[in-house]
Parts: C-alpha cells; sequence; structure tokens
C-alpha cells in the first residue's frame, strides 16, 4: 500500500497515464525477486576477509543452513566450525565458475558442466549440479576440475560457498 502522488496538471488524461504508468511499475517491483535475496551469506561476510564472520553472525548463519541439503547432516558445532572459513561467491546466468584448488558447495541455484573435449565449438553436456552439490572435489570423479570442462552457472544468480583445500 502506498501513496501515488499526481502531477498539478489539470489534465485528466495525463493524470490517468501517470496512476496506470505508476501501477505497472508496483506490479513490476511486486513480481520481481531482486538478486539480494539470493545473496544470503552476503550479509554475514566480512567484507576485508570476505569469509563468513562465524564470531558475530554464527548463531544466524548455522540456522539459516541448517535445514539446507549437504549441511543437515551436520551438528550445529561442525557447522559453526566449517562455515568460518567459507567465502561465498555469486555468479550470473551462463558465467564461468573457475574452481581453481578449491572446494565449493552450492548453496542457492544451479551450475552446469560442459565438456569441450569432442568438438570446442559445441561442448557436450555433462551434468547439472543443484543445491547442496559439491564442486572442486574428488567425490564428483573430476567432472569439475577436469581441464577441458566449464562449469557455468545455470540460474540468474548462483550462490557457492567455497573453500581452500
Amino acid at each position: 500500500m502506498g501513496i501515488v502522488l499526481l502531477p498539478l496538471r489539470d489534465s485528466r488524461r495525463e493524470k490517468f497515464d501517470y496512476i496506470e504508468n505508476t501501477m505497472k511499475l508496483m506490479k513490476h517491483f511486486k513480481t520481481m525477486q531482486p538478486k539480494d535475496t539470493f545473496q544470503r551469506l552476503y550479509f554475514f561476510t566480512d567484507r576485508k576477509t570476505k569469509r563468513i564472520d562465524m564470531e558475530k553472525n554464527g548463531k544466524e548463519v548455522v540456522k539459516l543452513l541448517y535445514d539446507e541439503p549437504f549441511f543437515k547432516r551436520f551438528s550445529d558445532q561442525v557447522l559453526y566450525d566449517m562455515l568460518g572459513g567459507g567465502s561465498p561467491e555469486y555468479f550470473k546466468r551462463n558465467e564461468v565458475i573457475f574452481i581453481n584448488d578449491r572446494v565449493g558447495i552450492i548453496t542457492h541455484g544451479s551450475v552446469r558442466v560442459k565438456s569441450h573435449d569432442d568438438c570446442m565449438m559445441n561442448p557436450t553436456v555433462l551434468c547439472k549440479y543443484g543445491k547442496g552439490k559439491i564442486l572442486g572435489h574428488v567425490s564428483d570423479n573430476g567432472v569439475t576440475t577436469h581441464v577441458q570442462s566449464w562449469v557455468l552457472s545455470y540460474d540468474d544468480c548462483t550462490e557457492i560457498l567455497f573453500f581452500s583445500k
């Protein structure tokens, strides 16, 4: 609910157009999902170290991730100890994700892994990983770390929590 301020004009047509355009804008912003809603971990990150600040925000971060895929198997204390070393990163749709000797856990969105082993111009989709999947770890049989593989963000905003190996 809000107040619409009308222009100081006598023309009813101008006022009607103004109200109609305002209503369209309100509808657009009401249905839009801002990128910030997906950057959940960003608000708990120390800006200097780019790591999750567990001293300030530990309880909130554990509560946020406790029921998420991958994290729900751990106790609160293990999560508290583990998440302090995490550094969240955000990717737009079709953006290439470089693993670079890191391990990542997808906390929002999904990625596609493509291989250009056979054809450079038309890479083959190897798999699609979603929320809770691990990137850059030996558990995926080297799919995400292979030299001929590309890891691409599949959603408009993909959040990955990276850890150093």
